[in-house]
């Protein structure tokens, strides 16, 4: 990726990473995420 964007000729970049871990830690944050918007539902929209 960082290959392609310096063809591009593009400058002065920063190209961040990022991973949630393995499947068991997507799974925890999977849980830990709906556990923290589920009570949230109610007050967001529908398009939200």
């Amino acid at each position: 990726l960082w290959r392609f964007f310096c063809s591009l000729g593009l400058k002065n970049l920063t190209l961040h990473i990022n991973s949630i871990g393995n499947p068991q830690d997507r799974e925890n944050y999977i849980q830990e995420l709906k556990q923290f918007i589920s009570p949230k539902l109610g007050v967001i929209c529908g398009n939200c």
